[in-house]
């Protein structure tokens, strides 16, 4: 903060207060790490020449150190005239990346030169630069020695702190391993959590249409030893009796498939055993909490709403979204045909309630959207239906 900035103008004092940043000092920071050596050398005066240049071409240096670079329609005619520098932007700025893989015939840029031609990747990054945008004035020892100093000082390239990292990740995987199957006494192998680290990894490639398989050298999960581990799992080291019913389930379904061996609808199967004697326990909150039915498509998810809010006792109420256009384009008329209300009702987006909803007393629900933070009233917040109005639904907070 500016000293002209203090919480009492009127004072002239040496120890002012500052309200919007520190809330007049019940807030404390630590002291900011000391500057490594060689850049408080660049920075000063003593290396001369180097110093010179380095704050002249400061913001190009930074530049090439980056993985990507920030791309933006700059309206250039504006500074046309006499005044101050003026930076305006038509549109939205965006950041500009190639893929990893080089083409043939390209020299490498971006997050390729931390990848190919490494030898020469100082002259590559320098290159990179008079190439793109005709930069002429960096230093090559002063690009090695940066270089040099963000490697020195990225802990993430440290031996010892890629061995903690390591650690750490194992034990993060056994101990999820543990609270899922809630066995705290388990103890996984080096296989076992290697098999599980990769199956983590797996799932989570797979939903960016990716998978570990495509990756040259890069080994698959262990399925057979995964599948070995849930039958242990199930047949010796776990105890029903001392499972709650969704854990036991969960480990059901992992040993026996998708769905187990039902007789009628599967879908109501599930139901009635998860959702044990709901009709006696609909209004207990840790009840709700200890149940979650997992489903890959959209519609089952609604197929099993509406199956479970029909189950709840006493009368529903059905809430409606908007089914019209909006009246504020010019155009309003014109596009009304082309969205009949028929089309508007059936639209179903991610995040997005769908047009119709209902609802009973003691149904649980989930919000989508960020309504007040300090509150605990968030997306992901679940909450129980309490009162049914005709414009709103009173509701409160269990998990």
């Amino acid at each position: 903060m500016w000293y002209e900035e203090r919480f009492q103008k009127d004072k002239k004092t040496s120890n002012p207060k500052f309200m919007s940043c520190c809330s007049e000092g019940r807030i404390k920071l630590p002291l900011l790490p000391p500057t490594p050596q060689e850049l408080d050398y660049l920075l000063s005066f003593e290396s001369g020449k180097k110093c010179v240049n380095f704050r002249k071409e400061i913001r190009t240096y930074n530049s090439i150190f980056t993985f990507t670079s920030l791309e933006c329609r700059v309206d250039s005619k504006i500074n046309c005239a006499k005044g101050p520098y003026i930076y305006r932007v038509g549109g939205q700025n965006y950041h500009t990346i190639d893929s990893l893989l080089l083409e043939i015939g390209k020299k490498p840029q971006f997050a390729q030169l931390y990848i190919y031609d490494t030898e020469n990747e100082t002259n590559n990054r320098i290159e990179a630069m008079r190439r793109q945008f005709g930069v002429d004035g960096l230093d090559l020892q002063i690009t090695q020695d940066l270089s040099t100093m963000l490697e020195e000082h990225n802990v993430l390239k440290c031996t010892k702190s890629l061995e903690k990292n390591n650690a750490t990740l194992s034990e993060d995987i056994a101990t999820l391993q543990c609270k899922k199957y809630r066995a705290y006494a388990m103890q996984l192998t080096n296989d076992q959590i290697e098999a599980h680290t990769l199956f983590e990894i797996e799932a989570i490639i797979l939903k960016m249409g990716k998978s570990l398989k495509y990756i040259d050298e890069m080994p698959l999960p262990n399925n057979e030893l995964l599948r070995a581990f849930r039958n242990i799992l199930v047949n010796e080291e776990l105890d029903y009796c001392t499972l709650d019913l969704k854990v036991a389930h969960d480990i059901f379904l992992l040993h026996t498939g998708i769905f187990p061996e039902t007789v009628g609808d599967p879908i109501e199967s599930v139901i009635e055993m998860i959702y044990h004697y709901l009709l006696e326990n609909c209004n207990s909150p840790s009840y709700i909490t200890e149940r979650a039915i997992l489903t890959p498509e959209n519609d089952m998810v609604q197929e099993l709403n509406t199956f479970i809010i029909d189950m709840l006792p006493g009368e529903g109420k059905t809430y409606l979204n908007s089914d019209t256009v909006c009246k504020g384009s010019v155009q309003t008329n014109d596009e009304i045909p082309l969205y009949p209300i028929e089309f508007l009702n059936s639209l179903q987006f991610n995040g997005i309630q769908n047009h119709e909803i209902h609802l009973k007393v003691g149904a649980p629900v989930i919000l989508l959207h960020n309504i007040n933070q300090t509150e605990g009233l968030f997306n992901g917040t679940r909450l129980i239906v309490t009162l049914l109005g005709t414009w709103s639904v009173r509701v409160i907070v269990f998990g």
